[in-house]
């Protein structure tokens, strides 16, 4: 995960998408447990990037996986009602026009976000728009 986010703070795009892919089934084959035994999403950090990149369909499909939307991505594995995959698939929806899908999603978007202990702006931090301003993250030198 880690050299797929530093791959795209180099501007090298498809090979950060593709070790960021890799990474995903990896997480994909680690055994289930409760806790997960990795606790950052990757689907999270690829779908913030793909967003960022204006791949708005790749994502949607990435946080539907998620949150257990997606028929074909077991919902065990699924991290249901997480704000960061909330945020992500509401982007995608506003992004794509889908506003009746948007608006089904909000309440539950709603909620995560009133519990949440951070300020969301993004399904990431990775996301280089997340951390333009002045935040900490914002003062790391790229």
């Amino acid at each position: 995960m880690l050299a797929g986010e530093l791959e795209y703070r180099k501007g090298n795009f498809e090979e950060s998408f593709s070790l960021l892919r890799e990474a995903i089934a990896r997480e994909d084959g680690l055994q289930y447990s409760d806790p997960p035994p990795w606790m950052q999403p990757v689907r999270h950090a690829l779908g913030g990037l793909l967003l960022e990149q204006g791949r708005v369909e790749e994502a949607e499909s990435l946080f539907k996986e998620d949150l257990g939307f997606a028929l074909d991505y077991p919902r065990r594995r699924a991290k249901l009602n997480n704000v960061w995959g909330l945020h992500g698939l509401h982007e995608c929806f506003k992004r794509l026009g889908k506003t009746v899908e948007a608006a089904f999603i909000q309440p539950a978007y709603d909620i995560a976000l009133a519990s949440a202990d951070v300020p969301v702006k993004a399904s990431c931090f990775c996301r280089v728009s997340a951390v333009r301003g002045d935040t900490c993250c914002s003062k790391v030198q790229e």
